[in-house]
Parts: structure tokens; C-alpha cells; sequence
């Protein structure tokens, strides 16, 4: 019962986030948008994976249909050849989700409902690719907001915005939004085992959203 409660809240909270558009970065005198200080954000502060791995992750879940579910994600990635592969399991190890994608082609191997629609999965597989490889694009600003923290902010050509903010020691948080600048995505990161961040909370609103919070259990070199 907590824990539904607990996912209810977080779900609202994002729910109203998601109709809020991007926040005012500000610049401190004399520096660029741009400058190296801001780059951190991109290269040197969030462990993007720069070589094959498999990421294990124990995941409690609110599903588009509105149930809950404790499942299992299995990730495979390879940021040279542009691949990777995700896996969603109950824990009896029965599969729901079988995607693979390569160089932006996806194929669902396997789904059950609600994971068998191609909407879902490429959104799943969209998020892999938010939490692992740095932001699609190019750096456009960067900055502090109102209340202190530093933000990075991204483009790229098919008009999605990404915000990096650092909140604090070993906390993260990363916001993408459409080109109107309402947020589509919210993931909020903190702690850090093997140089992965151990603990992920990721919001997705919509009529297929969901809310993920993930638990890293293994990170493997492969």
C-alpha cells in the first residue's frame, strides 16, 4: 500500500511538471554559453558508457494499462557499433519485452501487452538511450537556474530539447522536452556503484506513459 501511494504521488508530481515549459537559464558575467566549464556536463560528469556492457536493474513499475508491477530489465549496449538490446522480465524470469535496436532500427523480438506495441517499446528503448549516451545534438546553452544549479542544455535536428541539471553531489536530473518546450521526459538520478548511477527514477506522461524506478543490481564489462 506505501508503495502505491509513494508512485501516485511521484506520478502526479510529474503529471503536473509535464504541462510547464522550460526553465530560464542564467549566466554569470563574462561567460559564454558555452564554455568548457559548461561541457562537463556532457563529457566529464555523467557516466555515459563508452564501451559494451550489460546493465541489470531490479525495476518497480506503473504500467500504461495503470497496473503495478516488480520486473527485471536486462541491458545490453554497445555505443562503438550503436547498438543495444533491452529485456523486461517478471521475476520467475518470464520475458515481456524482447527489443533490440541498431544504428535507429528497432525490432521487437518478443512483447506481451502492453509491452507489444511498438509505440511502447520504441519509447523504452528511447529511454536507454537518454539514461546511457549523451544527449542527442548539439550544446545550445548553459548556465545555473533561479535556485543555483547548474544546467546544460541540447538540441538536436529533429527539434527535442535535453536538459542536464546537476542537483547536488551524485544527483542528477535530466528533462527532454518537444519542440513546443512541454516536458516529455523526466529522469531523476542519484548515487553511484561501478560508475553507473545506482539509483533512477524515469517518468514518461501520456496515454501510454508510465513511471519507472530502477535499482542497479550488476554492470558488467562485456
Amino acid at each position: 500500500m506505501r508503495c502505491a501511494v509513494l508512485f501516485l504521488i511521484s506520478l502526479l508530481s510529474f503529471l503536473v511538471l509535464s504541462c510547464s515549459l522550460m526553465p530560464e537559464i542564467h549566466h554569470d558575467a563574462g561567460l559564454e554559453k558555452t564554455s568548457g566549464k559548461a561541457v562537463c556536463c556532457r563529457r566529464d560528469c555523467l557516466p555515459y558508457v563508452e564501451t559494451p556492457h550489460r546493465l541489470i536493474h531490479a525495476i518497480e513499475a506503473q504500467l500504461p494499462d495503470g497496473n503495478m508491477a516488480l520486473l527485471l530489465g536486462v541491458v545490453l549496449v554497445d555505443p562503438r557499433k550503436e547498438t543495444l538490446s533491452c529485456v523486461l522480465m517478471t521475476p520467475e524470469g518470464f520475458v515481456l519485452l524482447d527489443a533490440v535496436a541498431q544504428k535507429g532500427l528497432e525490432e521487437i523480438r518478443r512483447g506481451v501487452p502492453p509491452f507489444d506495441s511498438p509505440a511502447f517499446s520504441a519509447g523504452m528503448l528511447a529511454d536507454i538511450r537518454l539514461l546511457l549516451f549523451p544527449p542527442p545534438g548539439t550544446l545550445q546553452d548553459a548556465g545555473h537556474l533561479q535556485n543555483g544549479a547548474s544546467i546544460c542544455r541540447f538540441a538536436d535536428n529533429r527539434r527535442s530539447i535535453t536538459d542536464v541539471v546537476a542537483r547536488g553531489k551524485d544527483r542528477w536530473e535530466i528533462r527532454q522536452y518537444d519542440a513546443a518546450g512541454f516536458l516529455r521526459r523526466s529522469v531523476q538520478l542519484s548515487g553511484r556503484r561501478e560508475g553507473f548511477f545506482e539509483q533512477i527514477e524515469l517518468a514518461v506522461p501520456g496515454f501510454m506513459g508510465y513511471f519507472l524506478r530502477m535499482t542497479l543490481l550488476e554492470a558488467e564489462p562485456l
